[in-house]
C-alpha cells in the first residue's frame, strides 16, 4: 500500500521531492532486480547472500515478480532466474504495481468507496497527482535506478507539467 504524506513542490527550479512511501516488497523488489545487472542469472540463494535479505522473502517477490513476468525461473542444476526484459525495459511503475497491485491513491479514486454520492471538487485534483506519479515512475525504468539518473529523468517529465501548473496560478 502506497502512504502519501507530502505533496511536491517547485521552487527556484529545482524540484522539491514528495514523500511517499511504498511497502517494503516494493522497495526489496527492486533491489533484487537490480541484482540482475552483473550476473544475467541468479538462483535465489545468491540474491539472498547480495542483499542480505532473508531467502523467504527473496522467494516470495520473486515469485510476484515471476507472476508480472518481470522474471522468469530456469529449472535444472544451472537454473536460477533472469529478467525476462532488458533492465531499460522494465518500468518502477511496473515493479510496484507487481508488489502492490494497481491501487487508487485515495479512496476518492475508488468509485466504490468514494466518501461523495457525486464527484466532489477534489476528484479531478486527486486524479492529476495520480496520474502524474504513475506517469514518473512509468518513466523511470529499473536501469535508471541503477544506474542513478532517475532524478534528471523525473525532473525532465516533472517540469513542464509544474511550469504549466504555475502559469495558470
Amino acid at each position: 500500500m502506497l502512504i502519501w504524506t507530502k505533496i511536491v513542490s517547485y521552487v527556484g527550479g529545482i524540484i522539491k521531492v514528495f514523500m511517499f512511501k511504498l511497502t517494503r516488497l516494493s522497495d526489496y523488489a527492486v533491489l533484487i532486480l537490480s541484482c540482475f545487472q552483473k550476473k544475467a542469472l541468479l538462483s535465489a540463494k545468491q540474491v539472498a547472500d547480495h542483499t542480505h535479505l532473508p531467502l523467504p522473502t527473496i522467494r516470495k517477490v520473486l515469485r510476484l515478480l515471476g507472476q508480472a513476468k518481470l522474471v522468469e525461473a530456469q529449472m535444472g542444476a544451472q537454473g536460477g532466474y533472469a529478467l525476462c526484459r532488458p533492465a531499460n525495459q522494465i518500468s518502477i511503475l511496473e515493479v510496484v504495481q507487481a508488489m502492490e497491485g494497481v491501487k487508487a491513491m485515495t479512496p476518492c479514486l475508488d468509485q466504490q468507496h468514494c466518501s461523495s454520492q457525486v464527484s466532489c471538487q477534489l476528484h479531478v485534483s486527486w486524479q492529476t497527482i495520480h496520474f502524474w506519479l504513475n506517469e514518473m515512475m512509468r518513466q523511470v525504468s529499473l536501469q535508471d535506478m541503477v544506474d542513478g539518473c532517475h532524478h534528471h529523468a523525473l525532473q525532465q517529465l516533472f517540469t513542464p507539467f509544474v511550469k504549466a501548473r504555475l502559469k495558470a496560478s
